[in-house]
């Protein structure tokens, strides 16, 4: 992702130690801005889209070296460097809490001779971090690191707990990452270094686990402090849009968050609007996100993904975007899409990203983390060192997974392959909501019912159209049940008829109605059999090799397999393991 990146060192650092920043992905993208400031020991940079430019900033004085990489929604008009300081000042690093928006970022106080690196609660814009007695390098995108690494003569190896990881649920748990040694900074988390020592402390601002019950189960009551929340989450969104001289896109299909925070845009008066859609041609995602646009008048951009032909060829870009932090399919069409679009008039892309998490799609009574997988092979786990450890944590606690891990480290992968040409944003990622509806009792959020009896009661307008993942009219919990029921059954039966399958995208049809999307796939075999390590490889061939089914095990296993592949080649292309 663009973004920041930093080496502090307990000595003078090479001289040859510069433009760091021509690692980043996307110092290739026009529309970027690049900098860099070094000193005797230290180095600081940054490669970001050159939109927003009064929220992201890299400012140095006598006294501070300081980065802020994101959307600050509560700065107003102040001049975000010097609103930084006054803060940190006034409030050492508890100044952080007082930032409303989705960030990362650091500042270096001279003075104290301290480094602090922060994220926001959602860990939305990642900082990846290696440490050791002489150096501490941080960066937004992985790959600086696998390339500053071996430079600095430091061990840059794979860490295996990471690709195995990877392998199991097409995403990396617990903060690791495939390089060893290497971390992913907490969310709500700002990390001190103390350059004398070359020491390191960490403090959360913000955390789940402490997260307070909310203060009402009656259900006006959390309809009302739903809808107050909500609406601000979008105002303040579309808002930074307007005052940036921007005009507003989104992504649109028919599912039901994209439509609520639209449709709210709409209600709050923000128009025009240009409606971005990508699918299956004639799924229900198509059809209904048509609909909307034409009742509304929006500017529709349908893009077709029929016969999966965004995956011909080299699947490497998709790779290089993402880090390889991902299963490549996360990604894949949405980067295909927006990375040939002219994003320059555009303020931020709208989404409903995460929404159906705040309202209960993880309320699952006795989950254990094997659920939450992409095999039936156990065996995998026990090649995760870490593993037990993690299932502990959240045997039973469904929606914590989902916040910490799967949304974290999974979910935002495509808001971070984008993020090389615009900035992505949610009203569900506002904090306030996040804390509130992590606080609503399960059973109101089971089926997503609260969600629906909200904006039923505020906003029917929004239970116009079809739920794509029901196929009816989501004016009721009973009636979406129902619809989910007739639908899952009736996509089964048309998949063993061999009929269209009404799927945004159905990869398995794709793979064995497209020659050429095979021969692209199929093609990377040969390089994983040349992997060095024997219990990888096997690893690796058996899940290529495996049957390509439709279902949850089975679909992704081919895809899974050449992402760990390319990712291996690209932070390792010297020596594979």
């Amino acid at each position: 992702m663009a973004g920041l990146y930093g080496v502090v060192s307990a000595h003078a650092l090479p001289a040859e130690l510069k433009q760091l920043y021509r690692h980043f992905f996307s110092t290739g993208v026009d529309g970027t801005l690049q900098e860099e400031w070094a000193g005797p020991r230290c180095l600081f940079g940054r490669s970001v889209i050159a939109r927003f430019t009064g929220d992201r900033v890299f400012y140095q004085d006598e006294t501070f070296i300081l980065a802020f990489e994101g959307i600050w929604y509560n700065l107003g008009s102040d001049d975000a460097a010097q609103r930084m300081i006054a803060l940190y000042r006034r409030r050492g690093a508890d100044f952080v809490r007082e930032i409303d928006g989705n960030f990362s970022g650091f500042l270096w106080d001279r003075e104290k001779g301290e480094l602090l690196l922060f994220t926001d609660h959602l860990n939305t814009k990642p900082l990846y971090c290696f440490h050791n007695g002489d150096y501490f390098i941080f960066a937004s995108e992985l790959k600086l690191l696998s390339a500053v690494m071996p430079t600095l003569g430091l061990r840059c190896t794979p860490d295996m707990n990471g690709v195995y990881s990877l392998m199991a649920f097409g995403y990396i748990l617990n903060g690791a990452t495939l390089i060893d040694g290497v971390e992913k900074l907490p969310y709500g988390t700002v990390m001190t270094l103390e350059v004398a020592t070359m020491r390191t402390t960490i403090r959360r601002y913000f955390d789940y686990e402490a997260l307070a019950a909310s203060p009402t189960a009656d259900e006006a009551e959390m309809i009302e402090r739903i809808d107050t929340l909500l609406l601000s989450g979008v105002e303040k969104q579309w808002r930074k849009d307007r005052a940036n001289g921007y005009r507003h896109y989104l992504f649109l299909s028919g599912g039901l968050d994209s439509r609520v925070n639209t449709l709210l845009a709409q209600e709050l008066g923000y128009a025009p609007v240009t409606a971005i859609t990508f699918a299956q041609h004639g799924s229900d995602d198509e059809k209904i996100a048509a609909r909307i646009a034409r009742d509304y008048g929006f500017e529709h951009r349908f893009f077709a993904l029929d016969g999966g032909r965004f995956l011909e060829g080299d699947l490497s870009r998709f790779i290089a975007a993402n880090d390889g932090m991902n299963l490549l399919l996360g990604s894949a069409a949405g980067f295909d899409l927006i990375s040939g679009m002219d994003h320059r008039t555009y303020g931020t892309l709208h989404t409903g990203q995460i929404g159906d998490l705040l309202f209960g799609s993880y309320v699952k009574p006795g989950f254990s983390l094997p659920q939450a997988s992409l095999t039936r092979d156990a065996s995998l786990f026990e090649r995760i060192a870490w593993f037990d450890e993690v299932r502990e944590r959240y045997e039973g606690r469904a929606e914590l997974f989902g916040y910490e891990q799967r949304v974290m480290h999974g979910t935002f992968n495509g808001d971070r392959t984008l993020s090389h040409f615009t900035d992505i944003s949610s009203p569900f990622y506002d904090k306030a909501l996040v804390a509130y509806c992590f606080g609503l009792p399960p059973e109101a959020k089971r089926h997503e019912g609260i969600y629906l009896k909200w904006f039923n009661a505020r906003h029917p307008q929004i239970a116009r159209y079809p739920w794509e993942q029901a196929g009816v009219r989501p004016t009721s919990v009973q009636r979406t049940l129902w619809g989910r029921r007739v639908k899952r059954y009736g996509t089964a039966l048309r998949r063993r008829l061999g009929l269209f399958v009404n799927d945004m995208n159905p990869y398995d049809r794709w793979y064995r109605q497209n020659a050429r999307l095979r021969e692209t796939l199929d093609g990377y075999r040969e390089r994983i059999a040349g992997v060095s390590d024997p219990q990888l490889r096997t690893a690796l061939l058996a899940r290529f090799d495996a049957a390509q089914r439709h279902g949850h095990y089975g679909r992704y296993d081919k895809w899974i397999a050449v992402t760990i592949l390319l990712a291996l080649e690209l932070h390792f292309p010297e020596k594979r393991p």
